[in-house]
């Protein structure tokens, strides 16, 4: 069997399990809970899943709350 490998989501800070053979995010990507191949865990609305082992794979990078909903916008740069 293989290493399970959780993330945690950079909008609400859930720990998500992978599916496996799912590809982890590498530490400079944002990632949340819609970017879950696992359909039953991909909101950020459901519940966290509880730990049953495995490693974590990346901790959460700050995002801005936009980003959170899923409505990722380009601020206007200000000159």
């Amino acid at each position: 069997g293989g290493v399970l490998s959780w993330v945690q989501c950079d909008g609400c800070q859930k720990w998500r399990l992978l599916p496996f053979g799912a590809a982890a995010p590498g530490d400079q990507e944002r990632w949340l809970c819609h970017m879950n191949p696992d359909a039953t865990h991909a909101a950020c609305g459901v519940a966290e899943q509880a730990w049953g082992g495995g490693r974590a794979v990346r901790t959460p990078m700050p995002i801005r709350a936009s980003e959170a909903n899923g409505q990722a916008r380009r601020q206007p740069r200000k000159r």
